[in-house]
């Protein structure tokens, strides 16, 4: 950190620490904890009155949950519930199946099994498992993509309140895991930290374990004097709960002293920068304030705030998660379960997501440094190639025009476009050479010049084709999002709705829709402007 606003001094370290450990104390001692209990209810009666909504956009005329499930699992079945039994059964195999995680890289999973024709989850014990699913077939591209995003995201609203039958016996449906549901059971089946956690007598590891039992609502549930759980009492960890926490966290005021250690820490940052330009800048007069650099004291795109900000969010949580901790262990001793629920009321869950996020900052701009680290590498080596070449120019040249050729990976993406735009290059050179009568030495660099560029080029492919992959799905998206709506308008006789679907689709279509609404339309038909087609 060369820049001198990128560099922390130790009152930049302390004011974080203490920031964090204020803002840490005021949460201890004035939010309340939260009751898990209260959000699953919550976040219960949100889910069920989502799906029906959902179902109802897709056809469904009802207004039971039942129903509304069965339509949606009718309507956007996947393959991977072929495997239900090789997960867990149904109590299970919505944890254990990481595509059934309504997460990234749940949605990852879900693409990755269009293509290979497995489902990846963990077998009992915790470990992760690849099964074959039974009948498939390799789908084409467009189909695979269609199945492994638009069918998965739906299939994940007919799951994520539980399946038909569960509901239509008056129980409570599996559900979906949440995000952190979900992280945790992925991290429990990486190898390395399963070898840091323990396993028990019976090879299943107890990290793995406990996610198991919080999904299933064993470990946090009601528990009678022999320590079994009440009939009924059971408590969810899934989806439900988490959305429900987030309304928790939100009606205890869990944010506020949040917002108060990134307010101390920027406003800290600000004033403390404006200190050091003014020194620097010698100001003396009114005047003198133009000569300030405003980029160097404002509260954003700055390093050394970022590393302010991940210190005072780890000491906040820190201190948070021990309290939270401790204050459940003296409370229930020895009793893991009811532990295991105070603790998990206790943390504030705003200042576990804000931890989060300036972690993923530092990641990010650990990642950008790196970055550049290897592009000066890459660019001190083209300086030697380029003092190395003694026909630089017309090197140059035509290396240009290979350049211009393989521009078609881009444009093309596939595999196809690959070979034709090699093809391409080599024609090129072989243009070039006979159009310059270049010598045998010379033509000898040139055509190692262009092994290195293909070389390059085929190194590339794959990010290539995954560009194009994530326009091909954008574009299959927004198709799949307007006939949707016009479909949907159909059925219900609204004409608003229709004409918003064909605008959408006007656009994609790389047309400029003359209307967007039935108001639009009553307008443009009783103006005297000539339609155009």
């Amino acid at each position: 950190m060369d820049d001198y606003r990128n560099q922390l001094n130790k009152w930049d370290y302390i004011l974080s620490v203490a920031s964090g450990a204020i803002t840490a104390t005021i949460d201890v001692l004035l939010v309340k904890d939260i009751s898990l209990r209260d959000a699953h209810k919550w976040g219960a009666k949100e889910t069920e009155e989502f799906v029906i909504k959902a179902a109802n956009a897709k056809g469904y005329k009802g207004k039971e949950l039942a129903g509304a499930v069965k339509w949606m699992e009718d309507l956007y079945p996947i393959s991977a519930d072929k495997l239900t039994n090789d997960f867990g059964g149904g109590a299970y195999h919505h944890l254990r199946d990481f595509s059934h995680h309504p997460t990234i890289f749940g949605l990852l999973f879900s693409v990755v099994s269009q293509f290979t024709g497995k489902v990846y989850g963990t077998d009992p014990s915790g470990r992760f498992l690849p099964k074959n699913i039974p009948g498939w077939t390799q789908p084409d591209f467009m189909t695979g993509v269609y199945n492994g995003t638009v069918t998965w995201l739906f299939h994940m609203i007919s799951d994520v309140a539980g399946s038909s039958s569960s509901i239509q016996m008056g129980k409570e449906g599996t559900g979906l895991p949440g995000p952190l549901m979900a992280f945790l059971k992925e991290m429990s089946s990486i190898p390395l930290v399963r070898s840091i956690t323990e396993t028990d007598e019976k090879g299943n590891n107890e990290f793995s374990v406990i996610c198991s039992k919080l999904f299933s609502g064993t470990l946090l549930g009601e528990r009678d004097e022999n320590g079994k759980i009440i009939k009924g009492g059971e408590l969810k960890f899934d989806f439900r709960t988490e959305l429900g926490i987030s309304h928790e966290a939100i009606a205890n005021k869990q944010h506020l002293p949040v917002i108060i250690n990134e307010i101390v820490v920027c406003s800290f940052y600000s004033v403390s920068r404006l200190c050091d330009e003014l020194k620097k800048a010698e100001i003396r007069t009114v005047e003198d304030l133009k000569l300030l650099d405003i980029k160097a004291f404002l509260p954003w795109n700055s390093v050394a705030l970022r590393h302010m900000r991940t210190i005072a969010s780890v000491t906040f949580t820190t201190i948070d998660i021990s309290v939270a901790g401790t204050i459940a262990a003296v409370k229930n001793k020895g009793n893991p379960n009811g532990f295991a629920l105070d603790f998990l009321q206790s943390i504030n869950y705003f200042g576990l997501g804000h931890l989060t996020i300036a972690a993923s900052g530092e990641l990010t701009g650990a990642i950008s440094k790196l970055y550049g680290n290897f592009a000066e590498l890459v660019e001190a080596q083209k300086q030697r190639l380029y003092a190395a070449n003694p026909n630089a120019e017309e090197s140059v040249a035509l290396l240009k025009k290979t350049g211009v050729t393989a521009g078609a990976i881009f444009q093309a993406g596939t595999p196809l476009g690959f070979i034709s735009a090699a093809i391409g290059v080599y024609d090129e050179i072989a243009v070039a050479v006979k159009a310059l009568n270049i010598a045998h030495e010379n033509r000898v660099i040139i055509e190692e010049q262009c092994r290195t560029s293909l070389q390059i080029i085929k190194e590339n492919q794959a990010e290539m084709e995954m560009t194009v992959s994530q326009y091909m799905f954008d574009y299959l998206t927004g198709f799949g999002y307007a006939l949707d709506n016009m479909e949907s308008a159909l059925s219900s006789g609204d004409a608003e709705q229709y004409l918003q679907g064909n605008a959408v689709l006007q656009r994609q279509l790389g047309k400029k829709a003359n209307f967007d609404s039935l108001d639009d339309f009553e307008t443009l038909m009783a103006s005297d402007t000539p339609l155009k087609m």
